[in-house]
């Protein structure tokens, strides 16, 4: 009796961890329903579909829900241009798939202008699954909603069920050549001097071994630019959290030494003299061509796509700690990304869409059903017999995902069949993560070296009002382009280091002091959520 007893007890703890999911109802709708969606064009499903409606977990779901969704996909690369002439003509669809967090006047702005709906009564009505995650997690809440509690769209969750709300894998850092530290008897650097040390081995010594000087002993994309290395000097190349106060980097006397240092690593052709154009083809022919030493850039298109590619050869690539400015200081980390399980994309509900009682009905059910515990499964791992099956009750990935003959990454074979591979308004899993994107030893390895780090210094999900959105966009469309422009000539040279207090003055003429009274106001407006 009492072992009936903890056995129950247990069974009850179990399913307080988890979110309590109504059962849903299949079809959604009496009748089938056509919607239309605005989405960007991702370049993993692109590489063999001619819409995110020819995967097959979209084609399941739309089947079982009786739901048809009709995508308007902009072409790669103008997706923001498409989105703005969409919004000046006024010609909504019902739903669009955008990157909220980062509209100009925010999403509020959208709400006031008609152009999106908030959804609260809504999701009282008809989501009881996307509400459930948000009982269970609230630190998820908190970054879904705006600051006087509205939600504006149906969020990109990532939850690691297993590790507890707020947390996600690292899916981007440092990572190194740890043949090339091996046949130069070099240990994993972990700070500035280690690091340099490192470098310079790499561009001198020939760890390569083809008797040719061409070693890039540090690269990245220009998305990511020399940002990872800000740091080691307690700053972001942005905003930046200092305990509680918001703070601007560039302003700051540490910008100064983070720039005299990345002056003195690019002299000494220590770091890819193309990092500002480098797009990731450019890096990925650079890796495998055997060049590169060191970089920083994804967990999955970079470190696993690389490591397939050069599986036959002796490539070694590992993650690299975050490095410190010397053994005592913190190992910040400058990903944006580090403290957020909603990164920002969503889909929201357009006002054309709320025009129609049973179109607006069937949108907010659809959307929900992405959170079912059928939707995750359907949206991470497809159509069961395809790309997976279940073994020991569990979904696992085929061949043909993990396995495939195309000549595809692993990315855009398995975007052939599910959505977790790409965004989408979904919950992504642990399970699908390691599956795929921690398949290798050296992926499951990156997750505790780059757990190893402070985030102290990122920003949460703030969230400007409209007025401060506009205000902060005019001002910073002008401070980024000049500290933009500045820092790129600093580090190359052009520019001597004795005009830095000029550089900082310039900048609080452009008016960043009232940026950072706005950016101070929405960070404790968040605190206070």
């Amino acid at each position: 009796m009492k072992r009936f007893a903890a056995m129950l007890m247990a069974s009850l703890m179990l399913l307080a961890l988890l979110p309590a999911m109504a059962e849903v109802s299949l079809p959604l709708v009496d009748s089938p329903v056509t919607l239309t969606c605005f989405m960007e064009t991702d370049v993993k499903w692109s590489a063999t579909r001619n819409s995110v409606a020819e995967v097959s977990a979209y084609a399941l779901i739309m089947e079982k829900t009786g739901v048809k969704v009709e995508f308007i996909h902009p072409a790669a690369g103008q997706t923001s241009e498409q989105f703005n002439l969409m919004i000046a003509s006024n010609m909504l669809p019902d739903m669009i798939f955008y990157n909220w967090a980062g509209v100009a006047g925010g999403p509020a702005k959208y709400i006031d202008d008609g152009v999106i709906i908030a959804l609260n009564e809504y999701l009282d009505k008809w989501a009881p699954h996307f509400l459930a995650y948000m009982e269970k997690y609230p630190d998820v809440r908190k970054q879904s909603v705006l600051d006087d509690g509205t939600y504006y769209c149906f969020p990109m969750l990532r939850i690691d069920e297993e590790a507890g709300a707020g947390q996600w894998f690292k899916v981007a850092g440092n990572m190194i050549r740890q043949d090339w530290l091996d046949a130069l008897g070099l240990s994993m650097p972990t700070t500035l001097e280690e690091l340099h040390t490192v470098l310079k081995a790499f561009r001198e010594q020939d760890p390569n071994g083809n008797g040719e000087k061409d070693e890039i002993p540090w690269a990245t994309t220009k998305e990511y630019s020399l940002d990872p290395f800000a740091g080691m000097f307690g700053i972001l190349n942005g905003f930046y959290m200092d305990g509680s106060e918001v703070k601007f980097g560039p302003s700051q006397p540490a910008f100064r030494d983070y720039l005299a240092t990345m002056r003195d690593w690019y002299a000494e052709g220590l770091i890819d003299p193309e990092y500002a154009m480098t797009d990731a083809s450019s890096l990925t022919s650079k890796v495998t061509l055997n060049q590169v030493g060191s970089m920083y850039y994804l967990l999955a298109g970079g470190m696993g796509t690389w490591s397939n590619m050069m599986k036959d050869t002796a490539f070694n690539l590992q993650a690299m700690p975050w490095p410190r400015l010397n053994a005592d200081s913190p190992a910040y980390a400058t990903s944006s990304d580090y403290n957020k399980v909603v990164t920002g994309p969503g889909v929201a509900i357009t006002t054309a869409c709320a025009a129609d009682p049973a179109k607006l009905e069937a949108a907010i059910r659809f959307r929900d059903y992405f959170y079912s515990d059928e939707g995750v499964l359907d949206s991470n791992f497809g159509v069961e017999g395809e790309s997976y099956t279940l073994v020991d009750g569990e979904p696992v990935f085929t061949d043909a995902v993990l396995a495939n003959d195309k000549g595809l990454t692993t990315t855009q074979a398995l975007s052939q069949f599910v959505l977790s591979a790409s965004n989408d308004a979904m919950v992504k899993t642990a399970k699908y993560f390691k599956q795929v994107t921690l398949a290798l030893e050296n992926q499951k390895a990156s997750q505790a070296v780059w757990n190893q780090c402070d985030i102290s210094l990122l920003l949460p999900n703030v969230a400007q009002t409209a007025e401060e959105s506009a205000f902060i966009a005019e001002r910073m469309n002008e401070i980024d382009t000049y500290t933009g422009e500045m820092i790129m000539k600093y580090v190359l040279g052009q520019e001597s280091l004795d005009s830095f207090d000029t550089f900082v003055s310039n900048i609080d003429k452009l008016g960043i002091a009232e940026v950072l009274k706005m950016k101070q106001a929405a960070y404790d407006r968040y605190m206070a959520r």
